[in-house]
């Protein structure tokens, strides 16, 4: 749904066209003509914070453009479970299609149609991207944080998406693909 508001629009990395932080509603954000749903939630260690992600079908009428064509988006939000409110909403480029913590980074995770996966400051997903990876996929569908057994850095992830590889990251770097 929609709402009014003045927040103002800022964009952060090095996609200055492709991200949107808000923190309130404004004009830009959600129109009651937009068509969004959600495609993944994750919960913080502790239990304090959900974070949402999914996509948005902008509306021509509220989409600003000449095309007359429905646009198509994405969001990550953050949601205080012990007040239920919103704290921020960024609209993506991508579709997000799975978003997960990463508990030993302190990061937000988050995949979809481009072929990357996204690290957002995991304290105040406000503060925006703060690293990118490109994936051996053409587009992901599910992350996973598994746990190393001591034998590393505490933390690996691992992204499926279309075809028949699966890519291994560590500490946002190393990275292994896995083909079956």
């Amino acid at each position: 749904g929609g709402g009014s508001g003045s927040g103002a629009a800022t964009t952060t990395g090095n996609d200055a066209d492709a991200d949107t932080i808000r923190t309130t509603t404004s004009n830009n954000h959600l129109h009651e003509q937009d068509s969004c749903w959600v495609s993944s939630i994750d919960v913080d260690p502790l239990g304090h914070w959900a974070v949402i992600g999914g996509g948005i079908d902008r509306h021509p009428t509220t989409a600003n453009n000449n095309h007359n064509t429905t646009i198509h988006r994405g969001f990550v939000a953050s949601l205080h479970l012990p007040t239920h409110t919103i704290n921020t909403t960024i609209t993506t480029r991508e579709i997000i299609q799975d978003v997960s913590y990463h508990p030993t980074e302190g990061k937000i995770l988050t995949v979809g149609n481009e072929g990357v996966i996204s690290y957002w400051n995991g304290c105040d997903l406000g503060k925006g991207r703060v690293g990118r990876a490109w994936l051996t996929l053409p587009s992901a569908y599910c992350t996973t944080v598994c746990d190393d057994g001591g034998a590393g850095d505490g933390r690996h992830v691992a992204i499926g998406g279309v075809g028949r590889t699966v890519d291994c990251i560590s500490g946002m770097a190393t990275r292994v693909s896995l083909t079956f």
